[in-house]
């Protein structure tokens, strides 16, 4: 088994507050965070950086728990999908569109297009001019780029909770 150590227990100083501040943040801290905190420098910048994507973007709520969804769905990670169930719920995400993440069906205007563009960003592949016209149209500029960043900041997520065996949440 190749998890780390729980690190909360012996946390101090500068280090406990982050871990503090991220509780009052988040309501809980769950297995990535705790992973996380063996490095707390690194933690509080991929915090700083996960609290602007998920609470202070330019993207609406719907479409911003869509797309980490979709991301989830298309690295088949569990625990990112099982985390992102309840904020997408209440984001207002409808439970049409999960259901047809899940099982790979056809899905509507503009989930349709924004899936495309997750599917280019977590592929590494340049977006087709086309395509992001489409996006830009849907989201603006800034959205596509937050759309971009987000898809691959919870592919970094999902290399953490890969690489140490991170167990989903209850």
């Amino acid at each position: 088994m190749s998890r780390l150590p729980d690190p909360t227990s012996s946390l101090q100083g500068d280090d406990l507050a982050l871990y503090e501040k991220l509780c009052r943040q988040r309501g809980a801290i769950n297995g990535m965070y705790r992973t996380l905190l063996n490095h707390p420098q690194l933690t509080k910048h991929i915090s700083d950086l996960g609290t602007y994507l998920r609470f202070e973007s330019t993207l609406e709520a719907p479409l911003r728990e869509f797309i980490i969804l979709f991301s989830a769905h298309r690295l088949n990670v569990r625990y990112e999908w099982i985390s992102h169930l309840q904020p997408a719920c209440k984001a207002q995400l409808k439970q049409e569109i999960i259901t047809k993440i899940q099982s790979n069906a056809p899905l509507p205007e503009p989930y349709h297009t924004l899936a495309l563009g997750v599917d280019y960003a977590l592929k590494l592949k340049n977006i087709a001019p086309t395509l992001q016209d489409q996006l830009i149209k849907h989201i603006s500029i800034k959205g596509l780029l937050e759309l971009v960043t987000l898809a691959g900041f919870y592919r970094m997520i999902a290399g953490i909770i890969t690489s140490f065996d991170v167990p989903p949440p209850q």
